[in-house]
C-alpha cells in the first residue's frame, strides 16, 4: 500500500492524476450546463417568453467560462509548459483589454438585447414608432445584436439594440391594443353644422370594430358614446373632428377609410356640404 502512495506522489503520476480529474470536472461542467439551458429554453417557451432567444448565448458564456478556468490549469500540468502558459496568459489579458475596447458596441448591443427581453418596452408583433429617425412599423425580431422592424413597405430595418434602447419608443400595442383615432372634416359656413356633428356619431356607431370605451362613472353621467365637435374656423371650412376607439392600429386605417366614405355619402344625402378652397376673382371696371 505504502508502494501505491508512494507511485502517487511521484510528479509525473501526479500531474497525470490531476489532469485527468480536471478534464473530468470540465466534461461534467459542460454536460450540466447542456442540460441546463435545454430546459431552461424548453421553460421559456412554454411560457411564450421571448427571453428563449436568448439561451444559446447563455449557454456560450458559461462554455467559456468553463474553458477559461480549466483549461489553463490543465495545460499546466504539461511539463515545460507552465512558464509558457504563464506568458500566455499575461499576454492573453493585454488582449483582452484590446478586444473589450474595439467590442464595446457589440457588448452593449447584446446587453440591450438582454434588457429588452426582459424588461419588454416592446415584443415581436407590436406596432411601435422609433421616434429617433421616424421609423414606423411592426416588430419582426429581436436579436441579440439588433431589433428588426418591417415597415408599411414591407422593408425591414435593422436598428442595433443599443441605440433602439437609448432612443424614445412610441409603442401602440404596450398593454393596451386599442387606438383612439380622430378624423376632420370640413363643411361650408352655410351647412348646418350641428347636424352635420350629429350625423358623424351615427355614422362612427355603423363601423365594424368600434368600441365603446366609456367608464362606468362616464356613462351614469350620460357621456355620450362617439365625441364630435366644432374644432376650428378655417378660411374655406368649419373645421369638425369626431373621435372613436377601434380595436388595434391594424384596423385604424381602415375604419377611417369606411368612415370617409360613409360621411361623403351621407352628406350629400342630407343637403351638407363638405368644403374645399374657393377663389373669388372681381374684375375692376375702369372709368
Amino acid at each position: 500500500m505504502e508502494g501505491f502512495w508512494a507511485i502517487l506522489r511521484q510528479p509525473l503520476v501526479s500531474g497525470l492524476l490531476k489532469f485527468v480529474i480536471l478534464a473530468a470536472i470540465l466534461w461534467a461542467a459542460l454536460r450540466l450546463e447542456g442540460v441546463f439551458c435545454r430546459r431552461l429554453r424548453l421553460r421559456l417557451e412554454k411560457r411564450g417568453s421571448e427571453a428563449a432567444a436568448f439561451v444559446p448565448f447563455l449557454r456560450v458564456v458559461l462554455k467559456g467560462i468553463s474553458w477559461f478556468l480549466v483549461i489553463p490549469q490543465m495545460v499546466g500540468l504539461i511539463p515545460g509548459l507552465s512558464s509558457l502558459m504563464t506568458s500566455l496568459l499575461a499576454s492573453g489579458g493585454i488582449l483582452a483589454v484590446v478586444l473589450g475596447l474595439a467590442a464595446q458596441d457589440v457588448l452593449g448591443d447584446i446587453l440591450s438585447g438582454v434588457l429588452i427581453a426582459v424588461f419588454k418596452p416592446f415584443k415581436p408583433g407590436d406596432m411601435v414608432r422609433y421616434l429617433t429617425d421616424n421609423v414606423v412599423g411592426t416588430v419582426e425580431e429581436i436579436t441579440l445584436r439588433h431589433t428588426v422592424i418591417r415597415t408599411y413597405e414591407n422593408k425591414r430595418v435593422l436598428i442595433p439594440n443599443g441605440t433602439i434602447s437609448k432612443g424614445v419608443i412610441e409603442n401602440a400595442d404596450f398593454e393596451d391594443e386599442r387606438i383612439l383615432c380622430a378624423v376632420f372634416f370640413g363643411i361650408t359656413y352655410e351647412s348646418d353644422a350641428e347636424r352635420a356633428l350629429a350625423l358623424l356619431r351615427e355614422e362612427v356607431l355603423t363601423l365594424p370594430g368600434y368600441r365603446d370605451c366609456r367608464t362606468e362613472t362616464e356613462r351614469t353621467e350620460g357621456k355620450p358614446e362617439v365625441t364630435a365637435r366644432v374644432s376650428e374656423f378655417l378660411d374655406s371650412a368649419v373645421q369638425l373632428r369626431v373621435a372613436f376607439w377601434v380595436e388595434n392600429t391594424d384596423a385604424s386605417f381602415q375604419r377611417k377609410s369606411d368612415l370617409y366614405l360613409a360621411v361623403k355619402r351621407r352628406f350629400e344625402a342630407e343637403g351638407i356640404e363638405l368644403a374645399y378652397p374657393h377663389l373669388v376673382v372681381e374684375r375692376k371696371q375702369s372709368t
